[in-house]
Order: C-alpha cells, then structure tokens, then sequence
C-alpha cells in the first residue's frame, strides 16, 4: 500500500446539531472561497523548487526566550519607524490625525486585495520610512474604528502587525509595518504545503498573538492563513482585526463570523460563542498550512454545515503524531472542549523549538518564491539592510 494513501480519522463531535444557518439557492461563499484560491494559486513563483529550500537561520533574532513562557519579543523590532515618530509633531498612536497625501510617495498601488479596502505600498517623505497604507471608505467607520483600537492596544506585541499611525480625511487610513513576503496562503500553496515540522514556528506565533487577545477579552473572529502576514524578518504577525470584537460578557450571541471553510460548528448553529472560535479557526488553518488543503469543504453549505458539526477529520501521513493530536484538540465540535492558547503552548507539537526561533525560510529564500513586480527592488533594499545590520 502506498504510504501516502494511508489515513486516519479522528471524530470529534460531542454536540447535538441545531437549527442551522438556512441554505440559499446559489452558494455565493462557496464561489467566493474557490476564486480567492485560484487568484492565490495564478500567481506566478520565481523559483519551481521551492519545495526543496534548506532550512536555515533567520538573520534576525526576533525573540528572547524565558522560562515557563513562550517567546516574545526582546525589542519590537522587524521595522525601524524612529525616523518617522521623530518627525510628527503628535507622537501619540491610536487617535486619528488629518492625512496629507502630499506627506507620501506611491511606491506600489493595489498590494493585496480587500473586500472592503484598497492596500497601497508608500513610502513617507521625510523619513523614508516605507510601509503599507490600507485605506477604507467612510460606510466602514466601524471596522476602521475598531482596527484602530485594537492595534494601539497591540503595539507593542511582535505577533500582531504594527500600526504606525492612523488618518483620516474623508476615507479611513491606516498606515502599517510592511510584510514583504505576502501571507502563509501564498506561502502554502507555492510550496504545496509546509508540513507538520515547516508549520510549527508559525502556529506558535500566531497562538501567541491570540493569547495577547484573548487575555484582553478580543476575538479577532477571522483567523485564516490570508490574514497571517509574512514579515521581513521571515517571521509571521496577525492582521485584519476590524472584525475583532471586545467581549462585555461571556459570550456575543448570533453574530457570523469567519469564512466559509474556517466557521467553526456553533457560528454555523447560530449559537453563542466566545474566543474558542479562533481555537477552532486556527486548527482549521494549521490543518491548511500542513496539507496545503482544508479537511471539511463542501460545496453545498446544508452539507458543509453537516460535515463541520459532525466533526469527522481525516488525517493523512503527512502530518506527524504530535501535529494530528494538537489540531484535533483545536477541532472539538464542543467549544468548551477546545483548550485555551496558554494550554497550545505547552503541547509537545512545540517542544522541538529552540533558540533562536528561525523560521523555515530565511528573507533570500522567501524572496526566491514569488514574483513581486515592481516590488522586488524594494524588497531587495530592504533584505540588505536588515543583513547588513544582522552582520554587526
């Protein structure tokens, strides 16, 4: 028998299904999920032996590393804003300041995609400080609002992206740290999947991000490898939190959230539900970033919403014992089951990780993967400062 056909299937349903969400004629989300993935898949890579790259030491040492803790941060740093900061004449983050588009050059137009926003790649003048411009329309005051908020409060984790400051003139701005290297989407799928030992570092510093927010009482509500940003240092950073909500009780009642393959069993039952939606989210995604496909997609949603509550997993050889067990602990049909993002960082999925934290690609090798356009050369400047600064 070939090795790879071998498969094992793990149930996790513990719950009764109810009433669910009513199914339309025309599946538009199914539709949706399948054209964001080929858009991804079209893009072309630079380098067809992706798969192969070594595994080395990042340049950039991202984390100090304490005992009965998980990593975190020594110094903030991926980016340099100092320059920038010097230049404001209110250094206070979090409160909207007037946009002055004469403050920025146009680098790059259109970067990423967004339902509800246009991303932009500047560069701000007087400092030379490059970075990302999301812009949203005035009718998104509230996810614009919300976004602003959770990212002052979220400064100065490394998991999270970064926000540089906020502005608005007419339109919402936000002005954020630059992830040259797209998102773990991209990422898994041109290189066919990470597998269980490429997956690790990532899942733990997207675990860490959520810990940040769940102790704060935050559901970020969208967690999916597209919202997993690739920073120039090779490590990842949470992103898109304009969905995010603070929770005032226990519990936010009847609100959708998630995607089509990511909503977890309660969302699609339209009952209450807390963070162990991300816990489901993030099992989802891990079994996504391992396998480079999703364990429950159906085209029809009355099926779907079966398949998600019924809690069936099958797990090829491709995933290790270790990453079978922590994503089937993630994927319980009865949230109150799942554990909580301290509990993930004690599985033993991550006891291999050691000092200093490389990611499974260095900035050259990521560089290598895709074609960035007109955004190459900057990306190649950027790459040879943080060597050159590595190297001292």
């Amino acid at each position: 028998m070939n090795c790879c056909s071998k498969k094992k299937m793990i149930n996790n349903n513990v719950s009764n299904r109810s009433t669910p969400i009513s199914q339309t004629t025309v599946n538009q989300e199914y539709f949706d999920f399948v054209e964001a993935c080929g858009n991804i898949a079209d893009e072309s890579t630079k380098n067809t032996n992706a798969i192969g790259l070594r595994k080395l030491h990042a340049n950039v040492n991202r984390f100090s590393v304490f005992e009965e803790a998980p990593p975190f941060m020594e110094k903030y740093f991926n980016v340099v804003e100092e320059t920038y900061q010097a230049l404001q004449t209110s250094n206070t983050v979090g409160i909207w300041k007037t946009y002055c588009p004469a403050d920025f050059q146009m680098v790059k137009i259109n970067i990423a995609r967004g339902s509800t926003c246009k991303i932009h790649l500047v560069m701000h003048k007087k400092s030379g400080f490059i970075g990302v411009l999301k812009v949203m329309p005035p009718n998104k005051m509230a996810e614009a609002r919300t976004e602003l908020n959770v990212l002052t409060m979220a400064r100065e984790n490394p998991f999270i992206i970064r926000l540089m400051d906020g502005f608005l003139c007419e339109n919402y701005y936000l002005f954020l740290e630059y992830a040259p290297f797209r998102t773990i989407d991209h990422l898994t799928q041109a290189v066919r999947g990470l597998g269980s030992d490429g997956s690790r570092l990532y899942a733990l510093e997207v675990i860490c991000a959520l810990q940040f927010l769940h102790e704060r009482r935050i559901i970020h509500r969208d967690v999916k490898p597209e919202n997993v940003l690739i920073l120039l240092s090779g490590h990842v950073a949470l992103s898109d939190l304009g969905s995010s909500i603070m929770l005032e009780g226990n519990t936010i009642l009847n609100r959708p959230c998630g995607t089509y393959v990511t909503r977890p069993p309660e969302v699609w039952n339209k009952q209450s539900y807390s963070t162990p939606v991300d816990i489901w989210e993030l099992g989802m995604s891990l079994f996504n970033m391992i396998a480079n496909s999703w364990p429950i997609v159906h085209p029809n949603k009355e099926k779907q919403i079966a398949l998600v509550t019924n809690g069936k997993i099958v797990f090829t050889e491709v995933f290790k014992e270790q990453a079978t067990d922590i994503i089937s602990q993630m994927l319980q049909v009865d949230p109150s089951k799942r554990p909580t993002c301290t509990e993930l960082l004690r599985h033993e999925y991550f006891e291999s990780l050691r000092e200093p934290y490389a990611p499974p690609y260095t900035p050259s090798q990521l560089f290598s993967i895709f074609d960035y356009g007109d955004e190459g050369r900057v990306i190649q400047e950027l790459i040879s400062k943080i060597e050159k600064k590595s190297s001292f």
